[in-house]
């Protein structure tokens, strides 16, 4: 909890408004939120990469192995071994590689549609998108974004409490 009250006196110092429950974000103050959460939350806002030596005589043997949120591309791959439907799949990846507050406040890639949202680390999307085009190679790169976007859609829908509105009869 110390957390959510730190993130909150970040917020407020920029203007938002919201409790520990509910957080009342427009377009422009989502990447306020992303910077926000990155301070807090280092280790979950993208891939890093890990360099491992083996000394073999006196030349060390270097390899580097890219991780995102912690696992590699093999165990994501071995997550989504069993997933009968790319939707599926997406979802598992997507509660691997993001936080909930990441899916929340996402679009796909953050270019400009009808509301501008920051887009999901491109590192993390990108290796969401080369694993499920490896699992289902029949679908194209636009028919993955798709239903990306289509579960975005559902998780902030199933996260975010409804719009409150005003009851003006008296």
């Amino acid at each position: 909890m110390p957390y959510v009250k730190q993130a909150l006196s970040l917020l407020q110092n920029v203007g938002v408004t919201g409790s520990a429950d509910y957080i009342d974000l427009d377009a422009p103050t989502s990447s306020l939120v992303q910077g926000a959460y990155s301070t807090l939350y280092p280790d979950e806002m993208g891939a890093s990469t890990k360099t491992k030596s083996k000394s073999d005589g006196d030349r060390p043997d270097v390899t580097e192995e890219t991780t995102y949120n912690g696992y590699s591309k093999q165990q994501l791959k071995e997550m989504v071994s069993n997933q009968k439907s790319s939707t599926d799949a997406i979802k598992c990846l997507f509660k691997a590689l993001f936080s909930v507050g990441e899916l929340t406040i996402s679009s796909v890639t953050g270019k400009k549609t009808v509301k501008a949202k920051d887009g999901l680390q491109e590192s993390r999307r990108q290796c969401v998108e080369v694993i499920i085009q490896e699992k289902f190679p029949k679908m194209a790169l636009k028919d993955i974004r798709n239903k990306m976007r289509d579960r975005l859609k559902l998780f902030r829908r199933s996260h975010l409490p409804p719009p409150t509105t005003t009851d003006k009869t008296n």
